[in-house]
């Protein structure tokens, strides 16, 4: 076998991996699409969704400020308990 021949079949056997490769790159792009196309769809929010989902927060808030309201009530009366103590 000539330098040449070899030198072709090289060339040939080169193309052939690079064909290969590129169909691999294809299919995994097409899966990754699909796994983002699934995942962003999976994370749109339904509008009735976030209704109530806002309804929640707001239900939330409202119970954390009566919390802080029922310990700044607790830390009043024990605060005058103890000056009570203090100062009978």
């Amino acid at each position: 076998m000539s330098k040449r021949a070899g030198a072709w079949s090289v060339k040939k056997s080169a193309r052939a991996l690079i064909a290969e490769l590129k169909k691999n790159i294809d299919e995994i792009d097409k899966e990754s699409r699909s796994v983002i196309d699934r995942k962003s769809s999976a994370m749109k929010i339904d509008k009735n969704d976030e209704d109530q989902s806002s309804f929640w927060v707001s239900y939330a808030d409202l119970m954390a400020g009566l919390l802080f309201v029922f310990i700044l009530l607790i830390g009043a009366v024990v605060v005058k308990y103890v000056l009570t103590q203090k100062h009978p």
